[in-house]
């Protein structure tokens, strides 16, 4: 039995893949399944570096052939975890093993000895890259659909799960040109691919666990199904319009549609609709042209200008400073401060 120093980082990889998959399954709560399918794609990666260690500490290098298995489930697993996230309505069913086939065909070649050496890494690294796309799309989709759901994106978007595609696919990409090309070796015989996976590792548990524990869930109905007519969808909107102008619910910086929908006993499907049909905008864009006109009205007060713009936006509805100004230079073509000085000179 021989473990050299390049095994370190793989030793520090199970350890930990086991250690936070353990801690993930521990959680209680509406995203138990998400935390179950990210616990099992730690689990997984953990599986495919203790065959790494076996095979080059006992020298079974039969063990190479058990590795690709697991490793043919990391694309379906986090393609799975990326729907649970989005979808609220997500929940294991038996047709999702049939992503898991060509996991299980790596399975039987290995059990009866097949050899599977020349075709089986191409074919895996295609379906990585097929299910990273995949999810990537998944979740680009979900920011596009998220305008129309929430009034505020700051505590909701999932770019930290884009940066653990991004950097599982530059895992990918290096492990692709150290199988076929040259050996990414650092110094020491420590891979690059290996340190990139223990980053990928402590950016799952470090960063996932810091976002909001509920996900906004998103329909796929369309609205060309709708049977609303002009006249019915204009009358919701109304309605609407009624409300921001008599409650300023907008100045609520987590206002979402479902708060919309409460007060109005109206579902949030009509409401998305009737917004993006009659005012031709989204839910995010029209909560928002209220808080800047809110926020236009403060700064265009001389009393106001003892107050921050920082602390002016959060009355207004924002909740923090770069959204105030990204959103309010979308609006009015310049910032709040430019605003606030040319009020003052008119003034």
């Amino acid at each position: 039995m021989t473990i050299d120093i390049g095994n370190i980082i793989p030793i520090l990889i199970v350890f930990q893949s086991v250690l936070f998959s353990l801690v993930l399954l521990t959680f209680k709560g509406e995203k138990r399944t998400s935390n179950i399918l990210l616990s099992l794609f730690l689990l997984m990666i953990a599986c495919q570096f203790l065959s790494i260690l076996l095979r080059d500490a006992f020298n079974f290098r039969r063990y190479n052939g058990i590795r690709v298995v697991f490793a043919f489930a990391y694309g379906p697993l986090l393609y799975l975890y990326t729907e649970s996230l989005i979808y609220n309505f997500f929940k294991p069913k038996i047709k999702y093993l049939i992503h898991f086939i060509p996991a299980f065909i790596a399975l039987i070649c290995f059990l009866l000895n097949i050899p599977t050496k020349y075709f089986m890494a191409p074919i895996l690294y295609v379906i990585l890259i097929c299910y990273i796309s995949f999810a990537i799309v998944k979740i680009v989709k979900y920011r596009r659909v998220l305008v129309n759901t929430i009034s505020t994106t700051d505590q909701t978007n999932l770019k930290w799960l884009q940066w653990i595609m991004i950097i599982f696919t530059l895992a990918l990409l290096l492990d692709i040109v150290d199988y076929f090309f040259i050996k990414t070796r650092i110094v020491l015989g420590i891979s690059l691919v290996d340190l990139i996976i223990l980053f990928l590792i402590n950016w799952i548990f470090f960063r996932g666990l810091k976002q909001p524990k509920v996900f906004l869930g998103i329909s796929n109905r369309k609205y060309k199904t709708s049977p609303l007519s002009k006249d019915e969808l204009r009358l919701i909107f109304d309605q609407i319009n009624q409300l921001f102008a008599k409650e300023n619910v907008y100045l609520d910086p987590q206002f979402k549609v479902q708060d919309l929908s409460d007060r109005l006993q109206i579902s949030t499907h009509k409401i998305s609709q009737a917004i993006n049909t009659v005012a031709g905008m989204s839910f995010f864009d029209y909560v928002n042209g209220f808080r800047v006109t809110h926020l236009k009205t403060l700064l265009s007060n001389p009393e106001n200008r003892r107050y921050t713009i920082l602390a002016l936006g959060i009355e207004s509805g924002f909740n923090s400073k770069a959204t105030l100004n990204r959103i309010f230079k979308q609006k009015v073509r310049i910032s709040p401060r430019a605003f606030q000085k040319q009020a003052h000179f008119t003034n």
